[in-house]
């Protein structure tokens, strides 16, 4: 759904709403650098990385071939792994023996809570 919107969204308003979000993302790329820039300074302990940390839901039917609209139920798999950009950096560094902290944006619920333990 997300390309679809924001190729819809670019359309409506000729291209700028491109021009907005590389913007944005300029942007949060420069203050998160300069956030994990003055930590560093400030307790000289490490790397210090700013980025997402997410949850990932990945949920299959048995089989592919069914709709689920005359059933209420469907037989399936579902599983959950973690991820966001920051996140896998930083345990990607941590694996290799580097001393890391992670600054993200976590939600108040039981996702937020399993990805801080």
């Amino acid at each position: 759904v997300t390309p679809f919107l924001l190729a819809r969204i670019e359309q409506l308003t000729k291209g700028e709403s491109l021009k907005a979000n590389i913007a944005l993302v300029k942007n949060n790329a420069r203050v998160g650098a300069e956030v994990a820039a003055e930590l560093y300074m400030m307790e000289r302990t490490g790397a210090v990385v700013v980025g997402g940390m997410a949850i990932d839901i990945i949920s299959k039917p048995d089989d592919p071939g069914c709709l689920g609209a005359t059933a209420t139920s469907n037989i399936g798999v579902t599983r959950k792994t973690y991820g966001g950009v920051g996140r896998n950096i930083s345990e990607c560094m941590a694996r290799l023996g580097a001393s890391v902290k992670l600054i993200s944006a976590v939600g108040g619920d039981s996702l937020g809570d399993e990805l801080l333990e």
